[in-house]
C-alpha cells in the first residue's frame, strides 16, 4: 500500500477533492521557481495551483556570475540539482590579487585549500574567497526553470507583469482570496488565494504588503557603496581567477573570466557619490556609463587595462548587459501579511551582493517556506481540523508564522555583518593604505591555516536548516 493511500484513509472522504491552493509567484529567477518546486511536493491530498508571472518576454539570460554557500547547497542537493548546477559550475580556481600595476600579490584557492594532516586530506575554508559552487546567474535560471516547468499543477506566463493587489474578504473563503491586476489588461483581475514576492530588490509586491510598518523607502539600509557590471571581448591570456585590483579612492576593479569570449568587470566604489546616486535613479544607461567612467577615467594610462575596461564599456555590443545600483539591504519587520502574501529572496531580505549570501538566501527562503507549508498540512491530517477552510483556518496562518520564526535568526545574522565598516576597511583611501592591505593579504597567504578562523564557519551556535524530510511527499 502505498504511502499516499495510507494517508488518504485518514483524511474523511468529503476533503478528498479539497480544492487546490491558488498561487501567485511574482519572479521567474531562483527564488520564484525554488519555491514553486517545494509547494509541489505537499503530503497529499494538498495541492497547488501555481502561476509564476514573469514580466519579461522570455527568461533573462543576463546576470553575472553568482556563489551558493553552506546551506543554500544543502537546499540544492535536496532539489537533486547538484549535478545539473556542476555540470554548467564556473571553472574559477580561487581570488587573484594584483597590484595598481597589474602585479601579482596573493592567490586564494576557491571553496578552501586542502592541508595534510595525519595522513588525511582536509579541506580547510579558512582562507576561501571564492565559494565552492560559482555558476552563471542565466545558467542557474535555467537549471531550475527545467526542473519546474513541467512539474503537476505548474505553468509560467511570460510577458505578464504585476501592478497591483486587492484584498478579497478574510480568512480565505473558496470564492475569495487576492485580486491582483497585471499590465497587460488593467481592466481585468485574477484572484489567488497567496501571492509570492519573488521580483528582486526592486519588488513591486513588496510595496502592497501591508500591515508591515514600514514606507516605501524606509526598507531599504544604505552600505555605502555602488557597484558596477558589465561584459567585454575576452582575451586568451585573462586570468581565470576571480581577480581584484584596488585604486586609490575606495574604487576596485575586480574581472571574471568564466568563457574565453567574454571578460566579466566589475567596478565598486565606497563612499558618498552623488553623481552616481543621481545616475542610478534617474539617468539614462549612456548616463550611468558616463557617470562611472569619470570615476575611473583618471587612471586610464596609469592602472591595469583601465582603458581597456572603459573603451570596451563604451564600444562593446557585449556591455548591454550594464547593471549599475547603489547597494541597499532589504530589511523588513515583517515578510508577509494576512496569509494573503508573502515575500522570498532579495524582495524581502536582499543581503547586498557584498555579502554573497544573495543566492543562498534565495535557496534557503523558498525551502522554509515550503517547508512550513507541508508541515502544517500535516499537521492537519494529523489532528484532523478539516473543519471549514483548512488553507485559511490552519495551514497558511502557522506557515507564515513558522517561516518567519524559522528564517529570521539567518537572516538577521546575514544583516547584522557591518558592512559599511568592513568596505571602508576592504576598500582603502589612500595608496600606503593598499600598500598595507597587500602586506596583510601576503601575510594571511603565508599564515598556517589553522591560525586564521573560518569566515562564517559553521560553530555550535550556528543556524541550523530545518529538516522538512518528513513532511515533503519524496520524490518519484
Amino acid at each position: 500500500m502505498s504511502d499516499e493511500t495510507i494517508m488518504q484513509q485518514s483524511v474523511p472522504p468529503s476533503h478528498l477533492n479539497l480544492r487546490p491552493l491558488r498561487v501567485l509567484i511574482i519572479g521567474a529567477g531562483i527564488a520564484g521557481p525554488s519555491v514553486a518546486y517545494w509547494l509541489t511536493r505537499l503530503p497529499p491530498p494538498f495541492k497547488c495551483e501555481i502561476t509564476i508571472a514573469e514580466r519579461h518576454p522570455t527568461l533573462r539570460d543576463a546576470g553575472q556570475q553568482i556563489d551558493i554557500r553552506g546551506p543554500g547547497i544543502k537546499v540544492m542537493q535536496q532539489m537533486g540539482i547538484d549535478e545539473q548546477v556542476r555540470a554548467c559550475a564556473v571553472d574559477e580556481p580561487g581570488v587573484l590579487v594584483l597590484n595598481r600595476k597589474g602585479k601579482k600579490v596573493a592567490f586564494f584557492a576557491a571553496g578552501g585549500i586542502e592541508k595534510k594532516k595525519g595522513g588525511e586530506t582536509k579541506k580547510n575554508e579558512s582562507k576561501a574567497f571564492s565559494a565552492e559552487w560559482e555558476v552563471m546567474r542565466n545558467d542557474l535560471v535555467n537549471v531550475l526553470y527545467d526542473l519546474t516547468k513541467d512539474r503537476e499543477g505548474v505553468k509560467y506566463q511570460f510577458e505578464k507583469e504585476f501592478v497591483a493587489m486587492g484584498y478579497e474578504g478574510h480568512p480565505l473563503g473558496p470564492e475569495k482570496g487576492v485580486k491582483v491586476w497585471f499590465k497587460q489588461d488593467l481592466f481585468n483581475s485574477e484572484t489567488y488565494d497567496l501571492v509570492i514576492g519573488a521580483d528582486g530588490v526592486g519588488s513591486k509586491v513588496r510595496g502592497w504588503i501591508r500591515g508591515s510598518g514600514e514606507d516605501k523607502d524606509d526598507v531599504f539600509d544604505a552600505v555605502d557603496m555602488a557597484m558596477a557590471f558589465f561584459t567585454i571581448p575576452g582575451k586568451e591570456d585573462d586570468p581565470k581567477e576571480f581577480t581584484w585590483c584596488h585604486l586609490p579612492g575606495r574604487r576596485l576593479i575586480m574581472t571574471r573570466h568564466e568563457k574565453p569570449e567574454y571578460l566579466r568587470v566589475i567596478f565598486a566604489v565606497v563612499g558618498d557619490h552623488p553623481e552616481l546616486r543621481e545616475a542610478h535613479k534617474n539617468g539614462s544607461v549612456q548616463q550611468q556609463k558616463e557617470a562611472w567612467a569619470k570615476l575611473f577615467e583618471p587612471d586610464r594610462n596609469e592602472s591595469w587595462q583601465v582603458a581597456r575596461y572603459l573603451d570596451g564599456l563604451f564600444n562593446s555590443t557585449e556591455a548591454n548587459d550594464w547593471w549599475a545600483h547603489d547597494l541597499a539591504q532589504v530589511k523588513m519587520k515583517k515578510w508577509s501579511w494576512a496569509e494573503r502574501a508573502v515575500l522570498v529572496g532579495d524582495a524581502g531580505y536582499c543581503p547586498t551582493p557584498a555579502t554573497g549570501m544573495g543566492t543562498t538566501l534565495a535557496f534557503v527562503g523558498p525551502y522554509i517556506l515550503g517547508g512550513e507549508i507541508a508541515r502544517a498540512c500535516k499537521k492537519v491530517m494529523a489532528e484532523g481540523k478539516w473543519d471549514g477552510n483548512p488553507w485559511s483556518n490552519t495551514i497558511l496562518p502557522e506557515a507564515l508564522e513558522g517561516y518567519e520564526s524559522q528564517l529570521r535568526p539567518l537572516v538577521t545574522e546575514i544583516h547584522s555583518l557591518n558592512i559599511k565598516k568592513f568596505m571602508r576597511l576592504f576598500l582603502p583611501e589612500k595608496a600606503w593604505q593598499i600598500g598595507l592591505f597587500h602586506a596583510m593579504a601576503r601575510f594571511i597567504k603565508k599564515t598556517p591555516i589553522d591560525n586564521i578562523p573560518a569566515l562564517g564557519k559553521e560553530g555550535k551556535k550556528a543556524w541550523r536548516l530545518p529538516d522538512y524530510s518528513e513532511v515533503f511527499t519524496p520524490e518519484g
